[in-house]
C-alpha cells in the first residue's frame, strides 16, 4: 500500500495563476492526478442591505469562480489522460435555510 505525506497549498483559487499552480504542484509531487475534490467556500454573516459590494464580489469568486478555476486547471492534465473524476462537494447552507440568520 503506498502512502503519501499531504501536500498542503496555500492559494487563492479565484484567481487563475494561483488555481493552476495548485495543480502544478500536485503533478510535480504525484506526477498526476485522478481525482480532484472540492470542498470549500465563504459566507458573510451580514444583513443583505448592508453587505458591501466587496465582500459580495469576494464570496462570488471564491464560490463560484474558484470551483471553475480549479476544475479547469485539473480537467486539463484529466483530459488527455482520459481518465480522472472531478467532485465538487457543496455546503448544506444552498439547500437549507440557516436559522439564526440576519
Amino acid at each position: 500500500m503506498l502512502y503519501y505525506e499531504p501536500l498542503l497549498v496555500k492559494a487563492d483559487i479565484s484567481r487563475k495563476d494561483q488555481a493552476e499552480q495548485v495543480v502544478q504542484k500536485i503533478i510535480d509531487e504525484f506526477s498526476e492526478i485522478n481525482i480532484l475534490v472540492n470542498s470549500h467556500g465563504i459566507s458573510q454573516w451580514v444583513e443583505a442591505e448592508v453587505m458591501i459590494e466587496e465582500d459580495w464580489d469576494k464570496m462570488i469568486d471564491v464560490n463560484l469562480k474558484g470551483v471553475f478555476l480549479i476544475c479547469q486547471a485539473g480537467w486539463k492534465h484529466m483530459i488527455p489522460r482520459r481518465k480522472g473524476k472531478i467532485i465538487n462537494i457543496a455546503p448544506m447552507s444552498g439547500t437549507i435555510v440557516n436559522r439564526p440568520q440576519p
